[in-house]
């Protein structure tokens, strides 16, 4: 068994690598298709909310239809092969009915991301059945350091196939081709996943009654709730301003897609170097000192944006950002599997994953809404301020959201505790990163 095992886990990094070839030249990219297609801020609002809110819905029905014998292998077919599909009319109804162009999409990026979500708890259940405990940290962290990696060169690409087409004054074939290739990379996916097996024996899941639903059935301890609400409500924070960081690149600062694309890349890039670091560190000190660390600096991200347009600075700014959300994700999915245990996983993910999109669906509305008021002055108090975009009024709401919610609930948050000393804590920290780099140039010399 461990050797079959062994054989899914490296079938499941390919899937993860196709899967960013996907993400990176296509997923990213919709905001700008949107814009292409001349969509309105209140529109790319729309684009950002409502396809995360229908897709973390119909989490509930995958767990369901686990509960009914149906297993795992199958349902993440199901869902990747619908998703691959989707690709289709994405690429030509917008391109052929012009007059309702933009609503269209929105309606087929709806249904590319209930296909996708459908896979998220079944998958989450299956992955925390074949690592074991003491390698979560690593191996995730190896496995989303590739995933990056690949998102990387996938935006590069898709940057640099959609500025030769824009020069060439040919858009919608630009975005024909990226689009036909993140297809291609959703094909590749269900090959891989096709190759993995489930060696264990299916699990008596805590059943969901739908005629008198237990609120403990989906949360089964105060721990997964207090993390739950904690971030739920990151993500509502975050995603008041996400969506419209690509608006204002875009369209205010008027940057072509290789710069653009440049912009994202400089943050996968600095996951994809440090989540190897976050995934040992992980395994050291635990999953909450490391969140606690990184939730300081989240407030921070989208209020540097109101002090410059200059591109090296906006590059530190993504820097930071792509630090803070790589050890903060990291250890946001590594609690996950803590907090749970194995029998309920299934039924929390799909009731923690729903939250976390509504919350992600408001915020995003809420941000749409507040651009769509022209805001440039702020008058509070003693603090008074004149702004020359109202998206600066949008990006300053996020950060002081997102420092009410650490303040308030940062302090709940808790995991299996570590015996460690102070002393001992700084030695193996301030040894673990030197000893890394060291690691890597061996590697790369022995080769």
């Amino acid at each position: 068994m461990k050797t079959q095992i062994e054989r899914s886990l490296q079938y499941s990094i390919k899937d993860g690598i196709a899967y960013a070839i996907m993400f990176g030249i296509g997923e990213t990219y919709f905001v700008a298709y949107a814009l292409y297609l001349k969509a309105t801020t209140f529109d790319i609002a729309f684009l950002s909310a409502f396809p995360i809110l229908f897709g973390s819905l119909v989490q509930l029905l995958s767990v369901w239809i686990q509960n009914k014998g149906v297993t795992r292998q199958r349902l993440i077919l199901i869902g990747a092969c619908i998703q691959g599909a989707t690709w289709l009319p994405i690429i030509i109804v917008p391109l052929f009915f012009s007059n309702n162009s933009v609503h269209l999409l929105i309606a087929f990026v709806i249904l590319y991301y209930m296909a996708g979500n459908f896979i998220v708890p079944v998958w989450t259940d299956w992955m925390g059945d074949l690592i074991q405990e003491k390698k979560r940290g690593r191996f995730f962290a190896h496995r989303t350091r590739l995933i990056n990696a690949t998102t990387f060169g996938a935006m590069v690409v898709g940057g640099i196939i959609l500025h030769m087409h824009e020069v060439s004054g040919d858009q919608a074939k630009g975005f024909i081709t990226i689009f036909a290739i993140a297809c291609a990379g959703r094909c590749a996916s269900v090959f891989f996943l096709l190759k993995m097996e489930d060696p264990f024996p299916p699990k008596k899941q805590t059943e969901i009654d739908v005629h008198a639903l237990h609120f403990s059935q989906l949360v089964p301890n105060h721990r997964a709730l207090i993390f739950t609400l904690f971030v739920s409500l990151i993500q509502f924070a975050t995603f008041i301003a996400a969506p419209y960081f690509s608006v204002y690149m875009l369209k205010t600062m008027q940057l072509d897609y290789v710069v653009f694309m440049s912009l994202l890349a400089v943050s996968v890039m600095t996951q994809f170097l440090t989540l190897n670091y976050w995934g040992k560190l992980s395994d050291y000190v635990g999953n909450r000192l490391i969140l606690v660390y990184t939730s300081m600096l989240l407030p921070v991200l989208p209020i540097l944006w109101l002090f410059s347009t200059n591109l090296m600075y906006l590059c530190f700014i993504q820097i930071l950002g792509g630090l803070t959300w790589a050890g903060f994700s990291l250890c946001v999915n590594n609690s996950i599997y803590e907090l749970i245990e194995p029998k309920q996983r299934p039924n929390f993910c799909a009731f923690y994953n729903v939250v976390c999109h509504i919350c992600i669906a408001c915020g995003a509305l809420l941000g749409g809404w507040l651009a769509s008021l022209n805001i440039t002055k702020i008058d509070f108090i003693l603090f008074q301020t004149n702004f020359d975009n109202p998206l600066f009024t949008v990006f300053l709401v996020s950060g002081l959201c997102r420092l009410t919610v650490v303040v308030m609930l940062i302090k709940y948050i808790h995991d299996e505790p570590i015996p460690f000393s102070t002393r001992r804590t700084y030695i193996r920290v301030t040894r673990l990163f030197p000893g890394l780099m060291i690691d890597w140039i061996v590697k790369k010399k022995d080769r």
